[in-house]
This record gives C-alpha cells, sequence and structure tokens, in this order.
C-alpha cells in the first residue's frame, strides 16, 4: 500500500514549503506523492514555493475546498488518501500510524490534536479530540480513507460549501463503517484563538455546528462564521 498527501491550500505561501518537507522526510517510501491543490482566487505564489521532488503542485477551478480536494483525489494513484490542512502538521510516524490502522480492518479515521499553544483551556479541548464527538471529524484532525472507499462514497460533496468534512463523515458512520481516531496528535495552530478569544471561538464554532445539522443554508451559515470570526 502507499499514501497520497492532498493539502488544500489558498494563501499560504509561507507554510507550504516546511508542511510538504516535513510530510515528505516523515512518510518516507509509505508515501507516494503529496499532491498541494490551491485555490482558484488566491494572491500569493503557493504552488511556486511547493518543493520539487514528490510534490505535485495543481491549480483548483475553484475555491472551495470539497473541489480542492475531489480535485487532488482524482490524481491520486495512491491506495491510501490522506488529507491534510496547510495549518497543522501530522506526529512524524502519521504514515505508520496509518498503515498499522487500516491494517486492523479500520476503513478510515482520523487523529487527535493539540494546539501549538501553553493556553491550559486549549488542552481540555485538545484532550477531548481523542474520542468521538460533536466536533469529530473536522479538517483539523486530518482525514485519512482507502481510495476505493473514497470513491465508492463519492468524494466530498461539492455543494456544500464549508464544513464539507463533517458531511463526509455523516455518510460515512451512516454506512456503518469502521473508523479510528488514532491517539498521537496532530499539532494545530491556534490563530484562530489568538485572534479571537477562547469563549467566542468555542460558542461560535458550537452554534455553527448545531445550525449545520439543522440544515441552515450553507451560504447564510458561511457569511456568519467569517463575520463572526476573525
Amino acid at each position: 500500500m502507499s499514501i497520497s498527501v492532498i493539502i488544500p491550500t489558498c494563501n499560504e505561501s509561507l507554510r507550504i514549503g516546511r508542511l510538504v518537507d516535513f510530510m515528505s522526510t516523515f512518510g518516507g517510501d509509505l508515501v507516494k506523492e503529496i499532491i498541494v491543490v490551491d485555490a482558484l482566487a488566491t494572491n500569493d505564489n503557493t504552488l511556486a514555493q511547493v518543493p520539487q521532488g514528490k510534490a505535485i503542485g495543481i491549480k483548483s477551478e475553484a475555491t472551495c475546498r470539497a473541489v480542492q480536494m475531489n480535485e487532488g483525489a482524482r490524481q491520486a494513484t495512491g491506495d491510501i488518501l490522506y488529507f491534510v490542512h496547510a495549518d497543522v502538521f501530522p506526529p512524524k510516524s502519521y504514515a505508520r500510524d496509518i498503515f498499522r490502522s487500516l491494517s486492523k480492518d479500520i476503513d478510515y479515521g482520523f487523529f487527535s490534536y493539540e494546539f501549538n499553544s501553553k493556553n491550559r483551556l486549549l488542552k481540555i479541548n485538545s484532550y477531548f479530540t481523542r474520542f468521538p464527538n460533536l466536533f469529530t471529524g473536522g479538517g483539523d484532525q486530518t482525514f485519512f480513507i482507502r481510495t476505493s472507499l473514497f470513491k465508492t462514497m463519492g468524494g466530498f460533496n461539492e455543494e456544500v460549501i464549508m464544513m464539507e468534512d463533517f458531511e463526509l463523515y455523516k455518510r460515512l458512520k451512516r454506512a456503518k463503517l469502521k473508523c479510528q481516531i488514532i491517539n498521537n496528535p496532530v499539532l494545530v495552530s491556534a490563530r484562530k484563538y489568538e485572534n479571537n478569544s477562547y469563549l467566542k471561538v468555542n460558542f461560535i464554532n458550537l452554534v455553527t455546528m448545531i445550525l449545520f445539522k439543522l440544515g441552515f443554508p450553507l451560504e447564510r451559515l458561511k457569511r456568519f462564521y467569517s463575520t463572526a470570526l476573525k
């Protein structure tokens, strides 16, 4: 088996080079390729910063993470797809962890995560990411799945303009497929909490999740979220 890493980006020129180098170095021979899919509407040179080697840079047809990740999946040739946001760093053993998980009859999964902050309240948030909960399935946890299963499920729903990862997770749960949360944390940027506040981010996240589950129109939900948080 081999892994195709897929990284959707939008104005991430300052981060992408370091992340791609990290994924390549610690993925080793288990990682076949790293596909960076940059959003259509960007104002930086993200793709120019993608290192040579295993990495492939693609300009997306849209500025929509679901579309970008599906485009990356169509280009992928690995047996496993691993979706990673540009502002996170998986554990160094990520490739071995994924292989071990999928060798145990697991169909797909996520990693727990922790923030790059010493804030004790954020450590509480991090602790609960190792357990299934209301927020399981978000992109910060990163997401791995067998390529064949991803295709069978139809990939990400491109009509879902935000929270596309939660929507796919809902379909996977409904299909009663086996999932594992690997308790080896991904390192996540705390910039959203630093730019706002702990209580505000948690409150907005909770309201957004409830409205999403109630079927609130996604265009309006996206405007609400973008306006509420810096």
